[in-house]
């Protein structure tokens, strides 16, 4: 479901049970990013409960539904995993958390397969314009610099959730 640009179309209304449901999800990301800002850790008891209920919301009562969302939960947290070991075994130390990694199978099980390259990419685009800013206003960054990344996927997955992804 892509609340603005999907099914409903912006020329229909959008249903009270849509806009609750969006609101929660909104609410869990940005509980999410500050946690995240704060402490640096996304916790396990936001994260996968965000994932089964995105499963629930996007199946609509279909086995094969949930099937595939949890195939794309499943996908975008090896996406992130396989990143983080690459990182790891070349640097020798962590460049992403687990947290990351499950809250992009969070995105997943919300969007489905067909939104995780979007959330990725507005999420990778968005951390890189958010460190070069950084950098421009005087704030130190190199490559040693800790930044949370779950604001920043968060932020795809929100922009994905409500219209669609980019291609």
């Amino acid at each position: 479901m892509y609340l603005l640009t999907g099914a409903p179309a912006l020329s229909e209304e959008v249903s009270a049970g849509a806009i609750a449901i969006s609101l929660c999800l909104a609410a869990t990301l940005a509980l999410l990013s500050a946690i995240d800002i704060q402490i640096q850790r996304l916790p396990d008891i936001l994260t996968l409960p965000l994932a089964v209920v995105g499963i629930l919301v996007t199946s609509v009562g279909s086995w094969e539904q949930a099937l595939w969302h949890v195939a794309a939960a499943v996908l975008g947290f090896l996406m992130l995993y396989g990143i983080s070991q690459f990182y790891r075994y070349f640097r020798n130390k962590d460049g992403l958390g687990l947290g990351d990694a499950k809250l992009l199978a969070a995105s997943g099980a919300w969007l489905g397969i067909v939104g995780l390259p979007s959330t990725l990419l507005i999420s990778s685009v968005s951390a890189v314009t958010g460190a070069l800013l950084a950098k421009l206003i005087g704030i130190d960054v190199t490559r040693e610099t800790r930044i949370p990344f779950g604001p920043f996927i968060s932020f795809g997955l929100w922009f994905v959730w409500l219209y669609g992804p980019l291609v």
